[in-house]
């Protein structure tokens, strides 16, 4: 395992699979979980064929042994992400060793995400609307229904695999606000962390189901800008009298153009305050001292 978040590379060991595999392929999944599928404990032989997907887990650096399949994937197998989150696993054995025919064929692994713990197909959440074609840095609104709430939203960029390798994998935990059934969803600003092209959004609810995915396209940027944090004033300490009416208008601002929306926890009881303007208005109608948090735009905290 490589770290690369310091700065210079940090190597580390994680756990072993459960047995050698030579041409295996790995596929990250919608969760940001690796599965591995095929191989054998020698070269495009069936030697030690491993038939069982294990699913690595990067938080836990722990393999999970899965489902197993019915063909043996060996040279030039493969295996994708499909944008329903299971896993098309293919190919393997081209040239085949002796006597063993070659696999011009497919499966379909799905995953453990798509489960009860009764072994029941899981409720899956829905991404109703969705834009096609989104910009870095921006922020884009998802309309959603779920029977749960929503705990994810993560980026999968669409295979680009040959000879048992996809060299076009990658994977975003994307930020997000909920309000209701409507998202608002943090497209990363660097070009590093999402390279142009077109790529799978999956909103996984909490119990780690995800959705069919939304095909979205990233283009390329006009101007790099990463600034991507709206920033909002903090308006100090204010008081007024039980009984009063209140105007209080909040200024934020966001840096590449974003529509802004407001929200409050720890109101007095009488206030209100507009998510569109960020305007707080009532009249408080007991004394007090309330700790207030406000919030601004889709995806920031402040505490005031």
């Amino acid at each position: 395992m490589i770290d690369i978040n310091g700065g210079n590379p940090v190597v580390t060991q994680t756990a072993s699979m459960l047995r050698q595999r030579r041409l295996s392929v790995a596929t990250i999944l919608a969760d940001g979980k690796v599965v591995a599928t095929g191989g054998s404990s020698v070269w495009n032989q069936m030697t030690g064929v491993s038939y069982e997907a294990e699913i690595w887990n990067p938080q836990t650096g722990q393999w999970t042994v899965g489902a197993s399949g019915v063909m043996p994937r060996l040279y030039h197998g493969n295996a994708l992400l499909l944008p329903d989150a299971t896993v098309l696993v293919f190919g393997g054995g081209a040239p085949a060793p002796t006597g063993v025919p070659g696999n011009l064929n497919s499966e379909i692994y799905y995953p453990p995400y798509l489960f009860t713990p009764s072994a029941e197909l899981a409720v899956r959440p829905v991404i109703e609307t969705a834009p096609s074609v989104v910009d870095v840095g921006r922020t884009v609104q998802v309309g959603i229904s779920s029977d749960r709430p929503v705990s994810r939203v993560t980026f999968v960029k669409t295979g680009s695999a040959t000879h048992g390798w996809n060299m076009d994998q990658r994977f975003v935990d994307l930020p997000f606000n909920a309000q209701g059934t409507q998202l608002s969803v943090q497209v990363p600003a660097r070009a590093s962390d999402v390279p142009p092209g077109m790529w799978m959004m999956f909103v996984i609810d909490d119990a780690g189901v995800p959705s069919v995915a939304k095909i979205v396209r990233v283009n390329v940027a006009g101007t790099m800008n990463v600034a991507t944090q709206p920033t909002l004033e903090s308006p100090g300490e204010q008081s007024t009298i039980a009984g009063s009416a209140v105007g209080l208008q909040l200024v934020a601002s966001d840096p590449n153009g974003d529509t802004l929306q407001f929200s409050a926890s720890g109101l007095p009881a009488g206030l209100s305050i507009d998510a569109a303007t960020g305007l707080v208005t009532g009249t408080p109608m007991k004394a007090g001292s309330y700790p207030l948090s406000l919030r601004r735009a889709t995806v920031s905290t402040v505490p005031v």
